[in-house]
């Protein structure tokens, strides 16, 4: 485990932090999760582009014992070399501090994480993405899941997403669909009301593409 750098204490005060590599793990303890988190892969393009509601959607998926403060966000497969990098974190309002990075593996993807935003009432599908989390979904919101098997699963509610993500997490304070082994071939979502959405897709180190991943019924 590497000390990447420190993030300057104080509201709206921005760190961008260089590197050579891209780690497989971002690490870091704080009180209060930053504004936003952003991370420039210079050639390749923007693997990461969360806001705080996003940082909390993701953060720690499929970690058993996350602690209260505790921040870890996978970033590739493995370990990413020969990359300039920009990791850029704005500062929440808490004092200075240290951000982390470490690294299993060889990297073959990075892990993509993209926000959009779902309009009320428009139904959207969304396709080839490895997590999707929804900020505050409503108990009138519609997701119907279609898995690759055949099967499908119409008008799910909230209460039964919730129970999926108890298998894989400790943190079920979230609204989760793990995607990972891609047994979900779409996930429609008709909304009450306007929703953001926070997704993860893989990408081929040095083949990002930043487009959308959703298509509008």
């Amino acid at each position: 485990m590497s000390l990447l750098g420190t993030i300057a204490g104080g509201v709206g005060v921005s760190t961008t932090i260089q590197l050579t590599y891209l780690p497989q793990y971002l690490g870091f303890f704080v009180a209060l999760n930053p504004t936003s988190i952003r991370i420039n892969v210079l050639g390749d393009g923007v693997t990461m582009d969360l806001d705080t509601a996003g940082i909390v959607q993701m953060n720690g998926f499929e970690t058993v014992g996350l602690q209260a403060t505790q921040v870890v966000l996978p970033l590739a497969d493995g370990l990413v070399k020969g990359k300039n990098v920009e990791i850029t974190i704005v500062n929440n309002g808490v004092p200075a501090f240290n951000i982390h990075g470490w690294s299993k593996l060889p990297a073959r993807n990075y892990f993509i994480y993209q926000r959009q935003t779902i309009l009320a009432n428009s139904g959207v599908d969304f396709g080839k993405f490895a997590l999707l989390a929804i900020t505050a979904p409503g108990a009138t919101d519609i997701f119907n899941l279609t898995y690759r098997s055949g099967i499908v699963e119409a008008n799910a509610t909230l209460n039964e997403i919730q129970f999926d993500v108890s298998y894989f997490q400790n943190n079920v304070g979230v609204f989760l669909i793990n995607n990972l082994d891609q047994i979900l071939k779409t996930v429609n979502i008709i909304p009450a009301a306007q929703r953001i959405a926070y997704l993860m897709k893989f990408e081929p180190v040095g083949n990002i593409d930043n487009a959308p991943i959703t298509r509008t019924q």
